[in-house]
């Protein structure tokens, strides 16, 4: 009952030729295929079904082929490549290819978000894997780049790839968490310890006993003193 009900509802749904939705539609084949390969075991099943839920236009495009007996009737790939080609948004695919040489980490933020938008451009790319992962190279930030370049053997495809980087913008993003978090305890104390030190010199102060040497009023012995002084000075001067 539930293949039925699974079946049912993706026969609801075809492609008559718009573009916006060749994607959509030759994924929910695929999944097709996946879930029940005993229905179709080989390629000429497959393209029969797929024109199965062709309509419109499509389907008479496809008709085209039937009628002169296309030999990718008789191969899933070159059919879908067929179907692509005259169905598919080229301009997209130059687009992808665009952005892949331009989208950068910096831009993003995070290695999360860069890895989503890359792989958003990299299905919608007719490049190969190699120059896919080169161009997410290049994207990245300068130090995770330079230590993906240093591992020896590097990873092998795309998707090692950006875990790996993943893994290195974390660590330092911790490593770089870390220490900023010392510095400024560090800048705390240095600060604490700048009060602390100031306190007790202005305690010091304080209880250092008032002198001549020392500024402030005056008290009233220290008054009396100058005074007596003053005056053997006048005394001695008269007296000569």
């Amino acid at each position: 009952m539930e293949e039925t009900n699974f079946d049912n509802a993706t026969l609801k749904d075809g492609f008559a030729g718009d573009r916006r939705y060749l994607k959509g539609f030759l994924a929910k084949i695929e999944l097709i295929f996946l879930l029940y390969p005993d229905r179709y075991p080989d390629d000429t099943t497959k393209v029969l079904y797929l024109i199965s839920r062709l309509y419109g236009n499509a389907m008479n495009w496809a008709a085209t082929l039937i009628n002169r007996a296309d030999p990718c009737l008789n191969d899933y790939q070159t059919f879908v490549a067929k179907l692509r080609s005259f169905y598919g948004n080229n301009d997209a695919v130059y687009f992808a290819n665009q952005m892949l040489r331009k989208i950068k980490q910096k831009n993003l933020g995070g290695i999360r978000g860069y890895i989503y938008e890359f792989n958003k451009y990299a299905d919608e790319s007719n490049w190969n894997e190699e120059a896919k992962m080169d161009a997410f190279i290049a994207g990245l930030h300068q130090q995770v780049a330079l230590r993906i370049l240093e591992l020896y053997p590097g990873p092998r495809d795309l998707i090692s790839l950006q875990t790996i980087a993943s893994r290195i913008d974390s660590r330092l993003n911790t490593r770089k968490l870390f220490f900023n978090k010392g510095n400024s305890y560090d800048q705390n104390n240095k600060r604490n310890f700048n009060k602390q030190s100031h306190s007790k010199s202005r305690r010091s102060y304080q209880n250092t006993p008032k002198n001549r040497n020392n500024f402030g009023p005056l008290s009233n012995e220290e008054k009396e003193r100058r005074k007596k002084i003053c005056v053997c000075i006048v005394g001695l001067q008269n007296t000569s």
